[in-house]
């Protein structure tokens, strides 16, 4: 069998598992970035608690979306 075509194979079967990393990454993203959030309202610094407000409702939405419940 070909080598090229063995590493082709090879890689392809990896797709599915970046495929569900990526998507486990955006379904713990929220809390990630609500602890962040809370971090930075902790330490009184109201723009970057703006920012990662915004970013966690939306994670939020991105999240619930991929799980289907959106």
């Amino acid at each position: 069998m070909n080598r090229y075509f063995l590493q082709a194979l090879t890689l392809l079967a990896f797709i599915p598992l970046i495929i569900l990393a990526g998507s486990i990454f955006i379904v713990v993203l929220p809390i990630i970035l609500s602890g962040m959030t809370y971090n930075a309202y902790n330490f009184n610094r109201m723009n970057e608690f703006y920012i990662f407000l915004a970013l966690t409702f939306l994670s939020i939405f991105l999240a619930l979306n991929l799980l289907g419940v959106l």
